[in-house]
């Protein structure tokens, strides 16, 4: 079962619970399922977007001699 909310920027838990509380709603009106979770999987979109809307803070990688190879790993 899957379910999307929006994200608070805030209080990121706030968006987990809204979730839960939505797929716990669905599983109930359609099944009459009350039960508890075994897992639950959690993504957000937050970095992505503050990357794709240039909201992000600036930000460099200083390497010492030697350590070039570190921008080939920064991934």
């Amino acid at each position: 079962m899957r379910s999307k909310v929006p994200t608070n920027t805030v209080d990121q838990s706030i968006g987990v619970k809204d979730g839960v509380n939505k797929v716990r709603g669905i599983l109930k009106e359609k099944y009459g399922w009350e039960g508890k979770f075994d897992y639950l999987h959690h993504g957000t979109t937050t970095a992505t977007n503050a990357i794709l809307e240039g909201k992000g803070a600036r930000a460099g990688l200083v390497t010492t001699k030697g350590h070039h190879d570190v921008l080939n790993f920064r991934r």
